[in-house]
């Protein structure tokens, strides 16, 4: 999948993936306080697709404060995570996912098809954590990398923004599955 795309697509591709799994760092988060980026991290892989759309007040140097922002406070947070004495479940997954936002970030800042494609590859890892097959985020994947790959004429932007809110909506079952893991 990853070999198929320009490194702007494969970005894109990147930040969906570790969207989706996005929630496991924010419920993770409202459960032990002294876990704070997800807000910085949200902001920061939501602000990276809109710059091909060139939105009004969306400028290179915004998103990239957004993304240093990013990076700091999930590197932190992952330290954090890291000592925990008995490490669990939930501190696997949020490890995971801390670890692939950083990944897709830093390919961001120093574009990098081998970054990207860890960071595709740590968000699918999070499916494995629950257990399942990763069957039916792979088929997200899927589906993305079609989209992303069409000829020529195809209008990225709208593209960017439509995969962003996909990746939102399927989120869901990360936020409700680690809900119900910590509370």
């Amino acid at each position: 999948m990853c070999g198929e795309l320009d490194v702007v697509s494969l970005t894109a591709f990147a930040v969906a993936a570790v969207h989706r799994v996005l929630p496991v760092y924010r419920i993770y988060g409202e459960v032990h306080p002294d876990i704070r980026g997800h807000e910085a991290a949200h902001d920061a892989l939501a602000a990276i697709p809109q710059l091909p759309r060139r939105l009004p007040g969306v400028t290179r140097g915004r998103v990239a404060r957004k993304v240093e922002i990013a990076l700091a406070g999930a590197s932190r947070d992952l330290g954090v995570v890291r000592w925990r004495t008995r490490p669990d479940v939930a501190e696997s997954m949020v490890a995971e996912v801390i670890s692939a936002v950083v990944l897709v970030l830093n390919s961001w800042k120093s574009p990098s098809v081998e970054g990207c494609c860890q960071a595709v590859v740590t968000a699918l890892a999070v499916d494995a954590a629950w257990g399942d097959d990763s069957r039916v985020h792979y088929g997200q994947l899927l589906r993305d990398a079609r989209e992303l790959s069409r000829p020529e004429g195809f209008d990225l932007p709208d593209a960017y923004r439509a995969l962003l809110f996909r990746a939102q909506q399927e989120s869901a079952v990360h936020l409700q599955r680690m809900r119900s893991l910590l509370v």
